[in-house]
């Protein structure tokens, strides 16, 4: 068919192709109304993809298939290996192969998206890849949840994605997909009459009549797809449309009205196929169109023909479908209510006689009345229970509720009805079914369905009401046992840590009650991490901080099975780390692990480096603490936005802006808060997130602007204040002090120094003991000297190796200006060697200064380019020297294969070599 009026929005999609070849994703958006020529759209763009040499990859959402899980993502991965003549097995080995596994398991959401991702990455590997969607309206739930996952990460690989939908309504479950500030629209117009007199002349190859160009053009709204029908029409019946009566026939047909004229003309059997062909959708075969239209075989291949002559139907791949899903719509509208619950009736049996997949007969039994099958309840539960998995609580609503309907009496399909209405966003009445489901003996049972009804609460209303629950059950002793009390604490505790006020308030009754838990199950570690958490906040003492959270660790025993369980993981690790207890969390966090034989996860890589760059980080090693924050941030790109995500990718940016600083790159580490800055833009506020401001007022104190740093240091300290937390470890006091300094006010600074003095005393941790020592000693002049003795002799031995090479480097610089020479060489060259072991390149300059200053010969600089590679950067280095392929070190490392490749980009760099060729000689030399 020709193309008219879409000049602009076929060079749109040229110039993004042009954009993507050269290596970035990118995201175009074609919204219009039914039948306005987006399907032709795509087709140009694919048609350009292909003379452009892409991959392409397509799919074309059904709204009989709606509630089928995954079944948009399936066109995109399956189809290709069903081409003749292609070798599965190597595929099926790869990425492919593990994404189309993943979809299969329903514990594995989180891994599927991210098998998913790899998938691609693979699939555009070797050429760029177009992958269009059309009717994205009609797209499944968790196929929607991949393409939400992917935008974001789109950049990353070389991959236009092109999606086709209609006009989403307030509310649809696309909406955001199509209305995202990602991605471009591509703007389609319904034609004016003179291209619609044009398109028809094309058809008929006959000039048309003005009159007959408007009164057709009113007649189908311009909608491209009825103005081809219209043309085929009038060439099939002889009309002349250079006439100008012929415009009569037209004036009261309206766009439905074309639609249903066209599948009006059916004959009977052809408009019986096109009815089952409605509702099937891809499963309609001409053998399952056989079954439920009830005709046979022979009939069925001649009604297929006639209904493709007509330009209704089309068949490829072995099933039957329509041209457009406007005359799919009009076939529907002609059917009366008793035939399409026939046609459903016969639908779900025939599916079920072939063995499909129970969510596949789902909106088959849901549009008939109970008993079409006589196992229809169990069929349900099965899909409710796998729709609700696969990120469709909506649709598992509707069939769990029908499972009831058709007999089910097993409390387990009202539990997971119960769970599926909180997940779909009706926590109230999801919560109604909690509770009545709590009225059991088992106390265990009662306390754990109690606990999710005041989750569903928490959902609902918020916080403070789900605790006023949860307090009110404790208090009530509608749970006894002791040990299934503790199901009901955990998750009191767990809310009350999201609630300021309310974390104070509870933190004496969680604090007695971690006194005599000893972690031996998930909700004793999660009150004993949470009471870490808390202890840590406020700076209650480092030893009883560190025991409470060597128990929630159950000193190596215990790993997170989920983000939800991470956060109160995180939080006792965190604690421990910073408790002088480093070395110790080190040695419990290698020792940790998922069980044995589980599958890799990207939440097993995200706390894994959580962990290294907390430890990093409080032991002083800049170029650990860089490498296992940027691994830690590059392994976020890839993981699902949740709370636990969010906390770790602020906390890692902490770190990461931090050991910049110190290292002496500021610039670098006002690029990673701006990174942040970004990405947090829609994030609630949360305790991590405030932290990062830990950052901003050193990057402020580096750059010379001490009034930024107050301001920095004031709003951090409110924003500890505000969550009930004020300890010496996140040192907004000392900052503020050093800020005071910087701008004269030696009083305040004095008065402010020594009040952190007092509470990292008070504290305990001999680390920010001896921090707080070496700022007091830059505001208490008189006393510097001593107080820098005291720092290094505190330090010695504690876990902030940075802290004592700074305070040896402070303390000879101050006994130089004392003239105490002799004195001032032992701190200085033992100052520049800690602090060159550990990257702090600032400081080892201040030390050979001073070293100069007093005429003595610096130690030798024995650093080399080798030396400069971050921990990852060695990584991939060695990697890449091994043969592996960015994507196989990317997918290794769980990281993208663009990380890879800045990754190597920085180590030719710092090397001087020219590529992977020079780096094995490079990296064998040194």
């Amino acid at each position: 068919m020709a193309t008219f009026e879409r000049e602009e929005a076929i060079a749109a999609g040229a110039h993004a192709l042009d954009r993507v070849a050269a290596g970035d994703g990118e995201l175009l958006v074609v919204v219009a109304p039914a039948g306005n020529g987006k399907s032709h759209l795509l087709g140009e763009f694919r048609a350009l993809a292909r003379r452009r040499r892409f991959g392409r990859l397509n799919a074309l959402a059904d709204e009989a298939e709606q509630r089928v899980p995954w079944g948009v993502v399936r066109q995109l991965i399956e189809r290709p290996l069903l081409r003749r003549g292609i070798d599965r097995t190597p595929a099926l080995e790869g990425p492919v192969g593990r994404a189309l596994a993943a979809l299969d398991d329903l514990a594995a959401t989180e891994e599927a998206l991210l098998e998913l991702w790899w998938a691609l990455a693979e699939l555009s590997a070797d050429r760029p890849m177009l992958i269009t969607i059309d009717d994205l309206q009609w797209a499944d739930a968790p196929s929607l949840a991949f393409l939400r996952y992917l935008l974001p990460r789109l950049a990353e690989l070389p991959v236009l994605l092109v999606l086709g939908a209609r006009p989403p309504a307030p509310g649809a479950a696309h909406r955001t997909l199509v209305t995202t500030p990602v991605g471009r629209e591509v703007p389609i117009s319904p034609l004016s009459a003179a291209s619609v007199g044009a398109l028809i002349a094309s058809v008929v190859d006959r000039p048309v009549h003005p009159d007959n160009e408007h009164a057709i053009h009113e007649a189908t709204g311009g909608v491209p797809l009825l103005v081809v029908h219209v043309a085929e029409e009038l060439r099939s019946s002889g009309l002349d449309v250079a006439d100008p009566t012929v415009a009569a026939a037209f004036t009261t047909l309206g766009a439905e009205g074309v639609a249903r004229a066209v599948v009006s003309r059916l004959v009977p059997d052809a408009r019986l196929v096109a009815a089952a062909a409605a509702l099937l959708g891809s499963d309609a075969t001409p053998a399952r169109l056989s079954a439920v239209a009830a005709i046979g075989a022979e009939a069925v291949t001649v009604a297929v023909g006639s209904a493709a002559a007509a330009n209704v139907l089309t068949q490829a791949d072995g099933v039957v479908r329509f041209a457009h899903p406007v005359l799919r719509e009009a076939v529907l509208s002609g059917l009366r209510p008793g035939e399409r619950q026939e046609l459903h009736a016969r639908a779900a049996r025939s599916l079920a006689a072939a063995g499909a997949p129970a969510e596949r007969l789902v909106p088959h039994l849901l549009a008939t009345p109970p008993g079409v099958l006589p196992d229809a309840a169990q069929r349900l539960y099965a899909a409710g229970t796998r729709l609700r998995a696969e990120g469709d609580p909506g649709a598992a609503v509707e069939a769990l509720k029908r499972s009831l309907a058709e007999g089910a009496e097993d409390d387990g399909v009202r539990l997971a009805l119960a769970r599926a209405l909180v997940d779909a966003g009706r926590p109230d009445e999801g919560r109604a079914q909690l509770r009545r489901l709590a009225d059991v003996p088992d106390q265990r049972v009662r306390a754990e369905r109690l606990a999710e009804a005041a989750s569903a609460t928490f959902a609902a209303s918020g916080a403070l009401p789900a605790i006023a629950e949860l307090r009110a059950l404790l208090d009530g002793e509608v749970v006894r046992d002791a040990r299934a009390r503790l199901v009901l604490e955990a998750r009191l505790a767990a809310f009350c840590a999201l609630h300021p006020p309310e974390a104070v308030r509870a933190d004496p009754h969680v604090a007695a009650l971690a006194d005599r838990l000893e972690g031996r199950d998930r909700d004793e570690r999660t009150i004993l991490g949470i009471a870490a958490q808390r202890a840590f906040a406020t700076a209650r003492s480092a030893p009883a901080t560190a025991a409470l959270a060597r128990r929630a660790l159950a000193h190596g025993q215990w790993w997170p099975r989920d983000h939800d369980e991470a956060v109160a993981y995180g939080g006792a690790f965190h604690a421990l780390a910073n408790s002088e207890e480093a070395t110790a969390a080190r040695r419990i966090g290698e020792r940790a692990g998922p069980p044995e034989g589980a599958r890799r996860s990207l939440l097993t890589e995200l706390v894994r480096a959580a962990i290294g760059s907390v430890v990093a980080w409080r032991q002083g090693d800049l170029r650990e603490a860089e490498a296992t924050a940027r691994a830690l941030l590059d392994t976020c790109v890839l993981a699902p936005d949740t709370p636990f995500v969010q906390g770790v990718r602020s906390a890692g940016t902490r770190y990461l802006a931090l050991a910049l600083i110190a290292a002496g790159r500021p610039d670098a580490a006002q690029e990673a808060l701006e990174d942040h800055d970004r990405a947090s833009r829609d994030w609630p506020a949360g305790v991590p997130h405030h932290r990062v401001g830990h950052a901003r007022v050193a990057v402020a104190l580096a750059c010379g602007d001490p009034a930024r740093a107050q301001r920095a240091a004031v709003a951090l300290g409110e924003a500890e204040r505000a969550a009930g937390s004020d300890s010496p470890v996140i040192p907004w006091r000392a900052y503020l002090a050093l800020a005071h300094v910087a701008a004269g006010r030696a009083d305040e600074a004095l008065a402010v120094s020594g009040t952190h003095l007092a509470r990292a005393q008070r504290w305990g941790a001999v680390s920010d003991v001896g921090a707080a020592l070496r700022v007091h000693a830059r505001v208490d002049l008189d006393r510097r000297v001593a107080h820098l003795e005291e720092a290094v002799r505190v330090l010695e031995g504690a876990d902030a190796r940075l802290e004592l090479a700074g305070a040896l480097v402070d303390l000879g610089e101050a006994l130089r200006v004392e003239r105490r020479r002799r004195d001032a060489r032992g701190p200085l060259v033992r100052g520049a060697e800690l602090a060159g072991t550990l990257g702090a390149v600032p400081l080892v300059e201040r030390a050979r200064a001073a070293l100069g200053a007093i005429g003595d010969r610096p130690p030798a600089d024995r650093a080399t380019a080798y030396d400069e590679l971050t921990t990852s950067e060695l990584r991939v280095a060695r990697m890449a020297v091994l043969g592996r392929t960015n994507r196989e070190i990317a997918h290794e490392l769980f990281v993208t294969p663009k990380t890879v490749e800045n990754h190597l980009g920085r180590v030719y760099a710092k090397l001087g070599v020219g590529g992977r060729s020079e780096l094995v000689g490079a990296i064998t030399r040194a």
